[in-house]
């Protein structure tokens, strides 16, 4: 549902990207000649019918995009596995409506994880690597030519490493990759906190849910936690001069299991992982709708 829903919002703007290249070939002569025409007067633009006209074909342009993206089915009930996810796991979601933000909180024997994420994250993914329509067939034609490296044809992306490189190995003779006709994955920054009852200290986890699976990025350890989502400047500011602890990285890598598996024992594990994204799917097309409705509500009032 995202690379479609993707695909057929990324085509206007591949439209439009043409539409302004071909401009940009106009000669000096015409485009002044547009720019003299452009700041002439033109009393009759700006006559109250016109203002009527262009309102009433705005109005009628987003409930046009309205019933549209209202087919998706999505926004009328849950898939079965964010249905299965809500109904059997231990965490609570939060979710209120006209906000980015999402939290999941459970109670694991006297501690408290709370799980932090958000839309935006469906709106950073990087619009060069959204579909686009018109670039499909250069792309091809382009890795055709190649002869090793990287992105050769017959190698399979493997992830990203920390400097943004894709990584890639050599694709295995009868390798299918299911996600290729699910959709494109993007990653989902969560914000993790644990707290304990009785006890001032905190830990927050940085991580991301990509690829059915949760990356920690950084482990923080704050003795006091209020630190750990402060709600003052004063308490924000305080937490900055803590020592952060090395990236997670440069653990030892038996210490970055044993952290891997402290957090799957308190369900931050490849179901969240699976979870996590869809949701954000799910509730960037609720709220768009919403946003469409309110929108042309006020416009036409």
């Amino acid at each position: 549902m995202l690379s479609l829903r993707t695909f057929a919002r990324a085509a206007p703007r591949s439209i439009s990207r043409l539409a302004t290249a071909s401009r940009l070939q106009l000669s000096a002569v015409a485009r002044t000649a547009a720019w003299r025409s452009a700041v002439a007067p033109r009393l009759a633009a700006f006559t109250t019918s016109t203002r009527k006209n262009d309102t009433q074909t705005l109005i009628a342009k987003l409930e046009n995009e309205y019933s549209i993206e209202e087919n998706v089915p999505e926004p009328e009930a849950y898939s079965d596995t964010l249905k299965d996810f809500i109904e059997n796991s231990p965490f609570e979601l939060v979710d209120k409506d006209g906000s980015e933000d999402v939290v999941l909180t459970r109670k694991f024997n006297n501690e408290t994880i709370t799980v932090r994420f958000t839309t935006a994250d469906i709106n950073e993914f990087p619009e060069e690597e959204q579909p686009n329509p018109f670039e499909d067939q250069a792309l091809e034609d382009e890795f055709d030519g190649q002869s090793g490296g990287a992105n050769t044809k017959g190698s399979v992306n493997k992830g990203r490493t920390s400097g943004g490189n894709v990584k890639v190995e050599p694709e295995e003779e009868g390798e299918y990759d299911e996600g290729q006709e699910e959709g494109t994955t993007f990653p989902a920054h969560l914000n993790i906190t644990i707290t304990k009852d009785g006890q001032k200290g905190a830990l927050v986890i940085d991580a991301l849910a990509e690829h059915s699976a949760i990356e920690i990025s950084n482990m923080f350890y704050f003795p006091d936690a209020k630190m750990a989502d402060p709600k003052d400047p004063q308490t924000d500011f305080s937490r900055r001069g803590i020592y952060p602890g090395p990236a997670f990285g440069q653990l030892d890598e038996d210490l970055q299991l044993l952290l891997d598996e402290y957090l799957a024992e308190r369900g931050v594990d490849a179901t969240l992982a699976i979870f996590i994204p869809e949701y954000i799917d799910f509730k960037e097309q609720k709220e768009y709708l919403r946003w469409l409705k309110n929108v042309k509500d006020f416009v036409a009032a």
